[in-house]
């Protein structure tokens, strides 16, 4: 079996926010997140991540939040599964509680350690937090 290409140190995908028009017995709109495969500096694209693998996502503050990837899975994109296990990273970082913004973004960073990634959310992104 071949080993997957993993992304290098440093290198940076966007996801997308999308709405799963449901909401938790909080009144929290679930929602999951679009983890696009096409690196943003280089545009290279990798087999990682693929529905079943697992991901794990370190905010801002250190903290680790451990996810898998499911279906639907296309060429260029995955979908990043069990919407309430970031609940609590949402609601840190002030989403709205009722409602997803058309396009919401968020960006992940590879550490280059396994499959861990910095999560970061568009504002964060965009004021080069991460550096």
């Amino acid at each position: 079996m071949n080993e997957r290409q993993m992304p290098k140190k440093g290198d940076i995908f966007e996801g997308k926010i999308n709405d799963l028009s449901q909401y938790d017995a909080a009144k929290w709109r679930r929602r999951d997140i679009w983890f696009f495969k096409r690196e943003l500096n280089r545009g290279e694209i990798f087999d990682y991540p693929s529905a079943r693998d697992a991901i794990i996502l370190i905010d801002t503050e250190s903290k680790h939040y451990r996810l898998n990837f499911s279906k639907p899975e296309l060429e260029n994109k995955v979908c990043l599964g069990t919407p309430s296990k970031l609940k609590p990273w949402y609601e840190n970082k002030l989403f709205d509680y009722g409602k997803v913004k058309t396009n919401e973004r968020v960006y992940f960073i590879y550490s280059g350690h396994g499959v861990e990634f910095s999560i970061l959310t568009e504002e964060e992104y965009r004021s080069k937090i991460y550096q």
